[in-house]
């Protein structure tokens, strides 16, 4: 009995240390893309809005895998209109719009690749001019605007 208790908490001990490994790399600021330079996982994010009003956030992930870059792009909205659709602009350029469902609230997500690939998680693919997304690109969401860092 002690021999399966003291292995099952190594086993524990094992995976609670790879889940911490693997956490900073989406953490903040990026772990090493850089905007798409060397390997490694990259994630920015924008903020929009006041507390009490409609408000939006968007977050840029990418990483290679196998040589290709793989890039995921998340918008959401809050106490928005209910109805009303938002036109999104990266650096200037119209990339989708969002429409707010009766809450107020809704979400759009871009993938290059799903990586769980759990039925009913089909995101539309990030579209081919979309661009390697750095500190300090822009975003819109309506009349909101924010810079991603």
């Amino acid at each position: 009995m002690f021999k399966r208790t003291a292995l099952a908490l190594v086993a524990v001990a094992a995976l609670a240390g790879s889940v911490a490994s693997l956490t900073p790399a989406f953490a903040g600021g990026g772990g090493g893309g850089g905007g798409g330079g060397g390997g490694g996982d990259f994630r920015i994010r924008a903020r929009m809005g006041a507390n009490d009003q409609f408000q939006a956030k968007a977050v840029y992930r990418e990483r290679t895998r196998n040589g290709g870059l793989i890039q995921r792009f998340n918008v959401e909205i809050e106490d928005g209109v209910p109805g009303e659709t938002y036109e999104i602009t990266v650096n200037g350029l119209v990339f989708g719009t969002i429409t707010a469902n009766d809450l107020g609230t809704a979400e759009l997500e871009f993938a290059t690749f799903t990586p769980d690939d759990t039925p009913g998680d089909d995101h539309p693919p990030i579209p081919q001019d979309f661009p390697q997304l750095q500190a300090g690109d822009t975003i819109a969401v309506g009349n909101l605007s924010g810079v991603f860092n």
